[in-house]
Order: structure tokens, then C-alpha cells, then sequence
């Protein structure tokens, strides 16, 4: 599960701020089968902690969600080159 959080911040480094790096060998499918495959647990595992120590599930559960089905791959990959 750690490692799905891992990639759901890599992707949110990569694509928050305008401007970001992105590898110059992105494509776009590797991303959507590892959107895909990532798992989110139903419930946070330490609700105490808050923000402290990381991002809010329901927040990476509507990332996830708008990546998969909303978020326009293709025009982002398109404007890279």
C-alpha cells in the first residue's frame, strides 16, 4: 500500500504545479495502468495524524478518480512536444 501512496505523490508532484518536470520518455499509458492497479484503503489508517504526515485519502480517492476519468491525457501529452 505504501508504494500505491509513493505513486499517487509522484503523479501529484509531477502534474500540481504548471510548470513541473516531466521525463522526457513520459507517455501516457504507463501512468493509467498504474492508476488503475493502485489501491487505496477504504478508510485512513491514522486519522489523528491529519496533514501532518501526508495527504487526506478522500483528496487522492478524487485525484485518482479525475485522473481516470476526467483528466485529459492525451492534451497534456500533446502539449509536451
Amino acid at each position: 500500500m505504501a508504494s500505491a501512496l509513493s505513486l499517487l505523490g509522484l503523479l501529484v508532484a509531477t502534474f500540481i504545479s504548471p510548470g513541473s518536470a516531466v521525463p522526457t520518455n513520459f507517455t501516457v499509458q504507463p501512468f493509467n495502468a498504474l492508476l488503475q492497479n493502485t489501491y487505496l484503503p477504504n478508510e485512513t489508517l491514522y486519522p489523528a495524524a491529519g496533514i501532518d504526515f501526508g495527504i487526506e485519502l478522500d483528496f487522492l480517492g478524487d485525484l485518482q478518480e479525475e485522473w481516470l476519468e476526467d483528466f485529459e491525457w492525451a492534451k497534456q501529452e500533446a502539449q509536451r512536444t
